[in-house]
């Protein structure tokens, strides 16, 4: 993609990357490896390029939308760690109003820029949301072992295809890695109005 670019003089690049590349342990987890990987390529380019880099992205169903939906439903729910682990969602709409008002911009800042939503908290007090918004009460909550569980997931997918596993150990990262957005002055002008986690869960449990 990036040959191409250049061989038809394309000046500007917009990457859609992820905050899972700036996780500190990515070792089971491909898609954060590749993301990575991507925005080495793009920065050596030679383009003028924005990487941008969503949290948590959530919108009715969503891959992520389902999986945290699924576990908030549980009668007893199940929180990897001790759930303190920070997260900063961000409303799919949001993102791509974001991705779109980058396009107007003559001249890119040539770096990364992490998005995410108005609140920040933990894990497993987005879970307790989800649950509540579900069920109109709060959910029990089980503490498992983290690392361990990531551990025995990666040594199953060496056998077993992903589509075989409720999650895959990469997906399981973010209990261990806080997907939250770091300042930047670029892109915190544009935040103005997105959606609260309250919000996010009336739009997309609102049938």
């Amino acid at each position: 993609m990036l040959d191409t670019r250049r061989q038809a003089s394309v000046r500007r690049l917009i990457f859609a990357s992820s905050i899972a590349a700036t996780y500190r342990d990515k070792t089971a987890y491909p898609y954060a490896q590749s993301k990575q990987r991507a925005e080495q390529a793009v920065c050596e380019s030679g383009l003028n390029y924005l990487i941008v880099r969503p949290t948590i992205v959530l919108g009715k169903g969503s891959p992520i939308w389902s999986k945290l939906l699924a576990l908030a439903g549980l009668p007893v729910m199940p929180i990897l760690g001790d759930g303190h682990v920070r997260v900063q969602p961000i409303y799919v709409d949001d993102v791509a109003t974001f991705l779109l008002s980058m396009i107007a911009v003559s001249n890119l800042p040539d770096r990364a820029v992490d998005l995410g939503g108005p609140d920040v908290v933990t894990f497993e007090d987005l879970l307790r949301r989800i649950g509540r918004a579900l069920r109109g009460r709060d959910a029990t909550v089980v503490h498992l072992p983290a690392r361990g569980t990531i551990a025995l997931l990666a040594w199953m997918e060496q056998w077993l295809t992903p589509n075989l596993l409720p999650v895959t150990a990469g997906q399981l990262s973010a209990f261990v890695n806080d997907s939250v957005a770091v300042d930047d002055s670029f892109a915190m002008d544009k935040r103005r109005g997105m959606k609260t986690i309250d919000q996010m869960l009336s739009l997309i449990l609102d049938d």
